[in-house]
């Protein structure tokens, strides 16, 4: 009896680990997502002794952010630490998922309230708490895993990210809740007329703001622009013997874009093995002179420079730096740069700095620190055409809702993301960190041009569809005209009332449950 008790209490939770993965990239396999927790909620509507509980919470948490998280590891290939780096991010997810069903069995069990107002409070709440502090990972939201069935992220202008994260979360509670009481006729019919409501208001809405929004973008005025993806391998970037055949490939993609005629274009973050100082007025001599705008990400040093010995060649290096885009017309002239405001932990910046400060000496390559840079920072793109004004993104700040929204309310026509994802490979971080992009586009009501190294190289529309993506792994020039949509949108104006309401229900839930428990004892 205690073998069966053990084996349900790790069984039910790892289902719904194995089933919600299927629908993150790179199988993004959608309609789990709806599923995928029912059975982890199923296992939760019983009072459970907390040594089944924890295991429980193991059996889910554990293999569902490793389905994910393992991506990270690729980082041990490029710097010594790379393997604590990435145990102590994947250690940050695991014990988030670890907490969600841990305190969702105890207040389900002290103060019992009905599963489907509960678990999206809490889980929004746990994926929110995820981007705080300095080992900020906002990383593996459901909410992203739509991304690829557009028609169902659009209430994403309402209520962002984490709105559609309590959405799904709600399904699946609803479905869970009904089937542990089929049995009585009148909670199921409840369940079944919630289930309705939760999935017909959200459809309806997109259905209504798709075609409103889609009428708009065939209105807007257009900006052709093309994007580079030179695929060169993370181990070659800085190799000396390589670094020529780097500058060669770059120059030749962009010639072969500007073929298009295109008002812009667009490569991606730190696109050349080289450091310009901050102060330059023009691009490296290594960039060849052409016939369109160009915007490119480059290492900026701050303040002098020195020339050091790097791995049998020559290399001017500086004590700070910013990891930038640089914005120069034919003749690569500077007209405007854009330095990174959210920096990498650990990759671009030392968290808990007093204590983690001397292990940046073990890093592989580090040349000095990386500084943020200032809020105010939109790109005007030149040309003729209308007036459009760029906001940029680099990497990991595409993780960031309300980023996004504070760069769009300060102006920017469209938005443009430059990465290298070429640290993880070919793993599912490459689709996942695109499909990011895909709901900023709808939170905000913007296009999305995005620049990857080695890919996932697209552009979004204001809908959140996806044109023109790359594979990964491949050289390629891709071109589109970028819709110039302007306004701000609900999500804009409210920001992540979601979150707020979720943190103040919790924190609302627990007191109850405290009070509760007090009284019985």
């Amino acid at each position: 009896m205690a073998a069966t008790r053990l084996s349900r209490s790790l069984l039910l939770p790892a289902l719904s680990a194995a089933v919600l993965a299927c629908a993150a990239p790179p199988l993004s396999f959608i309609p789990v997502a709806f599923v995928g927790l029912v059975p982890l909620f199923v296992w939760i509507d019983r009072p459970l002794p907390a040594r089944e509980m924890v295991r429980g919470a193991a059996a889910f948490g554990i293999p569902y952010i490793l389905s994910q998280g393992w991506s990270i590891y690729s980082l041990a290939r490029f710097t010594p630490i790379g393997a604590l780096i990435a145990t102590g991010a994947v250690l940050m997810l695991v014990s988030t998922w670890l907490v969600f069903p841990i305190v969702l069995n105890l207040l389900q069990h002290t103060r019992p309230l009905p599963l489907p107002l509960v678990a999206p409070l809490l889980w929004v709440v746990t994926e929110h708490a995820r981007s705080f502090g300095d080992l900020a990972i906002p990383y593996i939201m459901l909410g992203h895993f739509l991304a690829p069935s557009p028609r169902l992220i659009q209430t994403a202008d309402l209520v962002g990210v984490y709105g559609l994260s309590a959405w799904i979360v709600a399904v699946n509670a609803l479905i869970a809740w009904g089937l542990c009481r089929w049995r009585n006729p009148r909670l199921l019919r409840i369940a079944v007329a919630a289930l309705a409501g939760a999935l017909a208001f959200p459809l309806g809405y997109g259905a209504v703001r798709w075609n409103a929004i889609d009428r708009q973008i065939a209105a807007a005025p257009k900006v052709p622009v093309a994007v580079i993806q030179p695929n060169v391998a993370q181990e070659l970037k800085w190799d000396p013997g390589a670094i020529p055949g780097v500058f060669e490939r770059v120059n030749r993609l962009i010639a072969r874009a500007e073929e298009g005629s295109p008002r812009l274009v667009v490569g991606p973050e730190s696109c050349l093995p080289v450091f310009s100082n901050a102060a330059a007025t023009r691009l490296p001599d290594t960039v060849l002179p052409g016939r369109a705008p160009l915007l490119l990400g480059i290492i900026a040093g701050i303040g002098e420079g020195v020339e050091r010995n790097w791995k049998g060649g020559r290399i001017t290096v500086y004590e700070r730096h910013h990891n930038s885009a640089f914005l120069a017309d034919a003749e690569r002239r500077i007209l405007g740069r854009y330095d990174k405001r959210a920096l990498v932990p650990m990759g671009e910046r030392i968290p808990f700095g007093a204590v983690l400060r001397p292990l940046a000496l073990m890093i592989e390559g580090r040349f000095g620190e990386f500084e943020p840079g200032r809020d105010d920072q939109l790109l005007d793109i030149p040309g003729p055409g209308p007036a459009a004004r760029a906001g940029m993104l680099i990497c990991y700040e595409a993780v960031f809702p309300r980023l996004v929204a504070a760069t769009r309310a300060d102006g920017a026509d469209f938005l443009i993301n430059i990465t290298n994802d070429a640290w993880f490979g070919r793993t599912s971080f490459a689709w996942l960190f695109a499909q990011v992009c895909a709901l900023r586009a709808v939170e905000n009501r913007c296009a999305v041009v995005r620049a990857a190294n080695t890919g996932v190289s697209v552009f979004y529309d204001p809908l959140g569809r996806a044109f023109d993506a790359t594979p990964v792994g491949q050289e390629a020039v891709i071109r589109g005209e970028v819709p110039l949509l302007r306004g701000a949108t609900f999500y804009d104006r409210a920001g992540d009332l979601v979150v707020w309401l979720s943190y103040a229900g919790t924190v609302a839930l627990l007191l109850v449950a405290w009070v509760a428990h007090r009284r019985k004892t």
